[in-house]
């Protein structure tokens, strides 16, 4: 299943400067085959905290006045908290799309470009990897430890930063 979000690019997002025509995004995340998606699965949050997830992330850079582009890292809480009891996943990474070629990547509507962006969800120790050395050391690290990640969701991942 792969979840788009369809809003976020409705308003822009404050840029900084010198990142004029990248006002506009959303958001991507996949989701296995035998993921539950019924009407009542929402109900149980093991199911519905990608969904959940995406709507924050969609909202936040219209309700906080940021800018949500490839590289930003947002915790769930602070400290951050697993998003559910079934994942160690506690934070998201916003990046490139990786499942998706490069015609996936923008699309012009109404005249302006709209960016697709992935949403990786994060262990507590892969988010603080990147805090600390940057992007660059995220992606090593998932490059020597789990080659595997990318924006479709794996309850079972390992965590890179162990």
């Amino acid at each position: 299943f792969t979840l788009v979000t369809s809003g976020m690019s409705s308003r822009p997002m404050n840029v900084p400067p010198g990142r004029e025509g990248c006002e506009y995004s959303e958001l991507v995340l996949c989701l296995p085959s035998d993921w539950h998606v019924l009407e009542g699965d929402y109900e149980k949050e093991q199911y519905w905290w990608p969904f959940r997830l995406l709507k924050f992330l969609a909202r936040l850079p219209h309700e906080e006045g940021c800018w949500a582009w490839a590289g930003t890292t947002v915790p769930n809480g602070d400290p951050p908290e697993p998003y559910d009891a079934s994942v160690g996943y506690c934070c998201a990474l916003i990046a490139a799309p990786i499942l998706f070629g490069d015609d996936f990547l923008t699309l012009t509507l109404d005249g302006r470009a709209v960016h697709f962006h992935s949403v990786l969800p994060l262990y507590r120790e892969e988010m603080d990897a990147k805090l600390a050395g940057g992007l660059d050391a995220l992606l090593d690290l998932w490059d020597e430890k789990a080659p595997e990640i990318c924006e479709l969701v794996n309850p079972e991942r390992r965590n890179a930063g162990l």
